[in-house]
């Protein structure tokens, strides 16, 4: 009946909608009750009707849409509550046919029910509120029981919502499905009688419907759609932060395939201004995901859910670079976000995915500079913790671990670069590059430590290193940043050579089609130096091997560089040149018959070998061509080729020998005189030009190249090779008799270089210089090549052939250098030649060959050296010769200059010497001398060869000598990173070459007998008499930096992660024996040498911190403490070991006190228990060095306190955020590390109470004033530390220091501040110290007194800076313990010591009454102060009033006998009477 009913309704309304009679229709609608008109809406939306399905344009049912035109007819007509009603009727019936509808008819009736809402959107503001609150909460009530709402809804329901909050207020009863407006229609009111009847506005609804949304399950596939719908909701503060929590916590309910989306709705809704809770909130949701790269045997779904994720977050990005652009606050709040978190605030990090997402903001050009020096510091703060915390000891087990490791942020994103993680991968690139660039700067400026920039430029490579080998699209680009540094960048650019490098070592393959790019470098080769050249293309090399139209093209380009204006272009291009000849020879080498043809090699090899010596004859060839240009061009090519000689795959090679021959043979036969009735051998006079009295042939020069290519020939047995031999020969017999004069030159002519002629006998003898150098290098080679080809055995110690040759030569040598030296002088009457290693030729591998055959080794002396004693013996009567040997090798090692070949010349720097021969040379030094001192029990012992005996005269021992070559060794090779090598290499050498491949373990052993040796090397130099002080200093030092590498494998920084726990605990035992030792050294009356006492103090505090007496055996404190909340807690901070510690330290400071006060005083000590300090060790010359040597630890060791307190606010917002998961209730690590930092503080302001109490020099008292600054500065910093933590009580160590230094020191300070800077100051300069123990002892030795002497404006300038830059320090100090006592109501200020140095006194009788009046209304500051204040006053008021008394009765006098004299005067001129008025 109910249908036909509708049926007849339906076709009623319709006919009347057809005419166009809406006031009918709603005439029509007013008829039926509220029960009728829902269930035609209904049967009529369901199509129930016959008439049903009569849609509109836009998919309406025409019924529906006539039955809303009659209801607006109705309000139109003025019968607005009528027509509120039938609407509100329509209204709901629709959004319940909505919410009823089945989902699978979605795609079929989505678009009738989306153009239900869109009419329902234009009838919205009609509705009634009681329709507004039902249709609202029925939505409300599907959401409850699907866990989703209709998605045609949702551009609606927003609307809705709105409207809902401007509701007024109501009457609602509560029931099953919620909240809902009482006197609903149908079958909706069932429960509404039984609820109770509530009052509630429009906004309590709106607040309790999205409470209620939040509080429900929803479906996991419709979680994007809601949060959607959530998102266009208007919302209030607090129910902004409800959502967000409940979008958030949905993160983990979606599919893995939801969450960009999900993701993308919660970075929309940042915009209600929670972005800083969403950004934690998917940072740590991702964070907390697997997302460490499974391993290689991981099963394939791990494999694949990985590269899923890598998508996904790629996915995330794209959204979030998206939204950044769309709102910019959301970038400033993810920087904001990454400092936090990189600070370790609330005990979080940062994640792999905020990195990432940090990368993508730098793409942004708003975003990219601050970003970058964000991730920069990030980066680089990151390591310097990391390494700062291994490194310090004492305080390390109170701290908390990283909050990040920085390899942990940069390798993710170039392993996940192919799974949608390649837009950030660029981004990567340019922070990489950016990060090395600035490495080197803070390195120099002292910003990180040397340690930190290094480890910093190798994570960074490592990054750069895999994008290179995993991606295409940022090879090009790597390879351009790379070049354009090599060329434009002056310091630096030798990181980005070793990067390249290693990318060649990697595979060569993949850089090959960049290699055209260094070719066009060479355009620009007038802003590159030689060795750079020579850097980049020995990193190259494998490139221009393998690609002969590389090499050709590249072979163009020098060649025409080679002709090139410019001689410094020139020299470039020789340098690359020689670089591809050596390389060429190099590669020929490895092919077992180079010499041939190709006879007795396949194919392939055969014609690899007319490649590689076909390419090297075109070089030779282009070198040719060099040797007619000027000499400066031709000395540069003559020292290359020397070099190339030196190598032994050349000496092999016939072919190219006998290329070398035909360059030399004629150029030879031009100079040398084979006319014996001249003296010479050969003609000097030919090779300077007799105009210009310059040099116009490099004679010495070509001859040492000459040299090298017949030591070459004779390797070989070549033929000719009889006929160089006999020339040599016959040259070093006839220079070996040469005279000065033969030259026509006089041993006191003029050398000077102002004058032609002095010119003349300059380059003259500086010709002959260099041929007799270059004969003593021919004799001694070629009499070792003898000698050790005629050696019966292989490991017969080595000889030289013809011995007495080589003293011959060499004392011409040194007669000819001595002139030289000792004449040539500039016009101040300096040397310009400082020594005599400056004039000699030889190389490095050279003087470390004959060292190796005329020093023995201590090891090897005994059987079979008879031969060996006899040239001992002729060594022993010429010591200078060996002397001068060590010498050049010394300097080769520290690559000093030397002087050129002609007068003006720029001086040779020698090139880097390559580390094998630095280790050989080490060990030949080693066990040549050193040895001999660390393996003797005694003196007794000791049997040393007789120029090991002699000291040496005026001029540096052999000894002293090998010892400072040792210690230049281990110098070059701690600054690469190589120290480790040296103890294996002197421990187990190689049989003709000491390999770089050791295992750590070995290392470390040989390193620790290498320590012991020396350190017993140690001993007996110093209980020689006399001592051998220099000597000690050297070893002293190697042992320094061994000691300093040991306390790095034992700490586990800087590159020693590789070392076992085993090998670490080696370590730690050999310093547990190192500064017992060093402390002896100390207590023992040593010499006053400053040196010594630099680096005993060096040392010392290397080792100290491992004594026995602070380390347990088998314990190192351990690295951080674990965030587990059931850790233990860390030990107990004892007091006494910073005390124990530092006692050596402390000694040293009171000796020095005591003898500067016995030098330096004025006033005599009257302290009777005093020792007399020994002033053979404390002198007036080795105090203020010492004393700045100890001031300049200290500061060191504020600086590590320093950085200790920026961990300490980390480490309590770490500890805090660890309570709420565990049982402990205070800060037990928190309060430790604060308590461990006021001990070492403490320990420290001891040693600084010495040296304020003592009476220094002036200039010493500025350093140590300074150094105390420093130390406010510290405590300062504690302080801020802790009103930075209120959760840190005031603990006793701290109220220990504050009382020592604000109290005690200050104290000490104003003392030293009044006396030394003070007007009434008396001291000017300082008096010499008294003389020796034996002479008399005179107290009281006085100063020089300032008198009427006045500083300079400079020295004035300089104390007044000092003083007021101390005292401002002082009051900053002081104001922020006033700060903290405040904040935690505790009084710190009678802890503060003010000094009546900073007091001034206001005059009673001064101040107005005005002021004064205004002064006691003010109450004063505070009730202490008053009374001070007052006393003072009143006794300043005593003492003003006598003064005026005083003055008033002066004045009377002088009144009076002013005018007695007056009187006497009128009588004397006048003759009459005075009037007696």
């Amino acid at each position: 009946m109910t249908q036909t009913t509708n049926s007849e309704l339906v076709e009623q309304i319709l006919q009347l909608g057809r005419q166009k009679s809406l006031p009918e229709i709603g005439e029509l609608l007013q008829s039926l009750d509220e029960d009728a008109l829902y269930s035609l809406v209904e049967s009529d939306l369901n199509g129930q009707n016959s008439a049903s399905g009569t849609l509109t344009g836009a998919g309406f049912s025409a019924a529906t849409l006539f039955m809303l035109k009659g209801a607006s007819a109705i309000i139109e007509n003025g019968q607005a509550a009528a027509g509120t009603r039938i609407l509100g009727t329509i209204a709901s019936a629709c959004v319940s046919q909505i919410c009823e509808d089945d989902p699978k008819d979605q795609k079929e009736s989505g678009r009738r029910w989306a153009a239900v809402c869109d009419k329902l959107l234009e009838i919205l503001p009609q509705l009634s509120p009681r329709t507004i609150i039902d249709t609202s909460f029925r939505i409300l009530a599907e959401l409850k029981s699907c866990g989703s709402t209709p998605s045609v809804l949702h551009g609606f329901l927003p609307m809705l919502l709105d409207a809902l909050g401007t509701v007024g207020t109501v009457e609602i009863t509560s029931g099953s499905d919620g909240m809902r407006a009482q006197g609903n229609n149908g079958d909706r009111d069932d429960d509404a009688d039984a609820g109770e009847s509530i009052t509630r506005t429009g906004s309590e609804l709106k607040a309790y419907w999205v409470d209620s949304a939040c509080s429900y399950r929803w479906d996991a596939r419709a979680s994007v759609a809601v949060c959607a719908l959530l998102r266009e909701i208007s919302l209030e503060e607090p129910m902004v932060e409800r959502v967000g929590q409940r979008m958030i916590r949905q993160l983990k309910l979606v599919d893995l395939t939801e969450l960009p989306a999900m993701v993308y709705q919660l970075l929309l809704f940042a915009r209600h201004g929670l972005k800083r809770t969403i950004l934690d909130g998917i940072f740590g949701f991702f964070d907390s995901i697997d997302n460490k790269q499974p391993s290689s045997e991981a099963e394939p779904e791990a494999h694949k859910r990985w590269r899923e994720l890598g998508d996904i977050e790629g996915t995330v990005m794209h959204h979030f670079s998206y939204s950044v652009k769309q709102d910019f606050e959301l970038g400033n709040a993810l920087i904001a976000y990454a400092r936090e978190r990189s600070e370790g605030a609330g005990g979080g990090s940062l994640s792999t995915l905020s990195f990432a997402c940090l990368l993508t903001l730098a793409r942004i050009h708003r975003f990219e500079d601050a970003v970058t020096s964000l991730l920069r510091t990030i980066v680089m703060k990151g390591i310097h913790d990391s390494l700062a915390l291994q490194a310090t000891l004492w305080v390390r087990a109170y701290l908390p671990p990283p909050a990040f490791i920085p390899q942990d942020l940069l390798a993710p994103v170039v392993a996940r670069a192919a799974y949608g993680w390649d837009q950030v991968t660029q981004t990567l690139v340019q922070l990489s590059l950016n990060i090395v660039d600035y490495s080197v700067g803070a390195q120099r400026r002292g910003a990180y430590s040397a340690g930190a920039c290094a480890e910093a430029r190798r994570v960074c490579t490592g990054a750069l290193r895999s994008a290179f080998a995993s991606h295409e699209f940022v090879r090009a680009e790597l390879v351009d940043q790379i070049l354009s540094r090599f060329v434009f960048q002056a310091d630096g650019h030798e990181h980005f050579i070793d990067f390249l490098r290693d990318l060649v070592a990697d595979d060569a393959d993949l850089v090959r089609p960049y290699a055209s790019k260094i070719v066009d470098i060479f355009d620009s080769i007038s802003v590159v130096s030689p060795a750079s050249i020579e850097q980049l293309l020995n990193a190259t090399a494998p490139l221009f091997l393998e690609d002969a139209p590389l090499r050709a093209s590249l072979t163009l380009v020098l060649r025409k560089i080679l002709f090139a204006q410019s001689f410094d272009d020139r020299k470039t291009a020789l340098s690359g040149l020689f670089v591809l000849a050596a390389q060429h020879m190099s590669a020929l080498s490895a092919f077992e018959q180079p010499s041939d043809t190709g006879a007795g090699l396949d194919t392939r090899s055969r014609r690899r070998v007319d490649e590689l010596l076909s390419a090297s004859l075109e070089i030779l060839g282009l070198l040719r061509r060099c040797l007619t240009q000027q000499p400066e061009v031709r000395a540069v090519s003559y020292e290359k080729l020397a070099q190339l000689l030196d190598a032994p795959f050349v000496g092999r090679n016939g072919v190219l020998t006998s290329a070398l021959n035909d360059m030399f043979r004629s150029e030879f036969s031009k100079y040398y005189c084979r006319d014996k009735s001249y003296d010479s051998p050969v003609n000097i006079q030919m090779c300077i030009n007799s105009n210009t009295c310059k040099v116009s042939m490099p004679v010495a020069n070509f001859l040492h190249c000459f040299s090298k290519l017949t030591l070459c020939y004779s390797n070989a047995d070549s033929e000719g090779s009889t006929t160089f031999l006999g020339e040599w020969n016959d040259m070093c017999d006839r220079f070996s008799k040469v005279q000065i004069e033969d030259f026509e030159l006089d041993p006191t002519g003029d050398y000077m270089l102002s004058s032609p002629y002095g010119l003349r006998n300059y380059n003259t003898a500086l010709l002959v210089i260099g041929c007799l150098d270059v004969c003593l290098e021919h004799a001694l080679l070629y009499g070792i090549q003898r000698a050790s080809s005629s050696r019966s055995m292989p490991d017969e110690a080595l000889s030289i052939d013809r011995p007495e040759l080589a003293m011959e030569l060499f004392s011409k040598f040194c007669r000819f250098s001595d002139v030289l030296m000792s004449r040539c002088v500039d016009d101040r009457k300096k040397r310009i030649i400082g020594a005599v290693d400056e004039l000699s030729t030889m190389s490095l591998p050279t003087v470390v060959r004959i060292l190796r055959a005329i020093l023995p080794e201590r090891r090897g002396r005994g059987a079979g050296s008879s031969s060996m004693d006899d040239f001992v013996a002729l060594w022993g009567a010429n010591n200078r010769f060996i002397r001068h040997l060590l010498e050049i090798a010394l300097a080769r090692v520290q690559r000093r200059s030397s002087v050129g070949f002609s007068a003006g010349a720029s001086r040779n720097v020698p090139p880097v010497p390559e580390t094998r021969t630095v280790l050989e040379l080490a060990y030949v030094v080693f066990f040549g001398a050193v040895a001999y001192y660390c393996s003797a029990s005694s003196s007794d012992e000791l049997d040393l060869p007789s120029p090991l005996q002699s000291k040496g005269g005026k001029s540096r021992s052999t000894l002293y000598l090998c010892c400072e070559i040792l210690g230049a060794c281990a110098s070059h090779l701690c600054d690469r990173a190589m120290l480790d090598f040296l103890p294996t290499a002197l421990a187990r050498p190689g049989s003709a070459e000491f390999s770089l491949a050791i295992a750590p373990v070995d290392a470390c052993s040989d390193m620790s007998a290498l320590v012991a040796g020396l350190w017993n090397a140690v001993r007996l130099l110093m209980t020689q008499k006399p001592m051998a002080v220099k000597e000690s200093v050297s070893i002293l030092t190697i042992i320094q930096l061994l000691a300093g590498r040991l306390a790095e494998i034992a700490t586990g920084v800087n590159g020693s992660s590789g070392y076992s726990d085993q090998c670490a605990q080696k370590a730690t035992d050999c310093l547990k024996l190192c500064a017992p030792r060093v402390v002896g050294i100390i207590n023992n009356d040593i010499t006053g040498d400053i040196g010594l006492l630099k680096t005993v103090i060096g040392l010392l505090v290397r080792c100290q911190p491992f004594s026995q007496q602070l380390v347990a055996d088998g314990e190192m404190p351990s690295l951080g403490w674990s965030r587990s909340g059931t850790a233990a807690p860390p030990p107990f901070a004892i007091s006494s070991l910073d005390g124990k510690e530092m006692a050596p330290i402390n000694h040293l400071v009171v000796n020095a006190g005591s003898a500067s006060r016995f030098l330096f005083s004025e006033i005599e000590s009257t302290d009777e228990d005093s020792v007399e300090p020994d002033l053979d060790i404390y002198t007036a010359r080795t105090i203020p060095a010492l004393v700045v040597a100890i001031t300049a630890w200290i500061r060191s060791e504020l600086h590590q306190v320093n950085w200790a307190l920026t961990q300490l606010k980390r480490s309590v917002q770490v500890e805090l955020s660890e309570l709420e998961s565990s049982d402990v209730e205070d800060l037990q690590r928190s309060i430790g590390a604060e308590r461990r930092i006021c001990l070492r503080i403490t320990a420290l302001a001891h040693i600084m109470m010495h040296l304020l109490k003592t009476s220094w020099p002036k200039a010493t008292n500025d350093v140590v004033l300074r150094t105390f600054q420093e130390m406010h500065k510290t405590l300062g910093a504690l302080t801020r530390a802790k009103i930075n933590c209120p959760d840190l009580p005031i603990t006793e160590s701290y109220i220990d220091v504050l009382s020592l230094i604000c109290s005690d020191l200050n104290t000490e300070a104003y003392t030293m501040l009044i006396e030394k800077y003070g007007n009434n100051s008396t001291e000017d300069s300082i008096a010499g110290g008294k003389g020796s123990k034996g002479k008399g002892k005179e107290k009281n030795i006085k100063p020089r007194l300032a008198g009427a002497s006045k500083n300079t404006k400079s020295q004035v300038l300089k104390v007044s800076t000092l003083v007021s830059s101390l005292v401002f320090q002082i009051e900053t100090t002081e104001k922020y313990v006033v700060q903290l006592g405040n904040k935690f109501k505790t009084p710190l200020s009678h802890y503060l010591k003010r000094s009546t140095a900073r007091d001034f006194r206001i005059e009673a009788n001064a101040i107005p009454e005005p002021m004064a009046q205004a002064y006691d209304n003010m109450g004063g500051y505070d009730n202490e102060t008053a009374v001070r204040g007052q006393a003072a006053m009143e006794v300043e008021a005593d003492h003003m009033e006598q003064q005026t008394e005083s003055g008033l009765e002066d004045q009377e006098d002088e009144r009076e006998s002013n005018v007695q004299l007056e009187e006497d005067v009128e009588v004397s001129e006048d003759g009459s009477s005075p009037s007696t008025e």
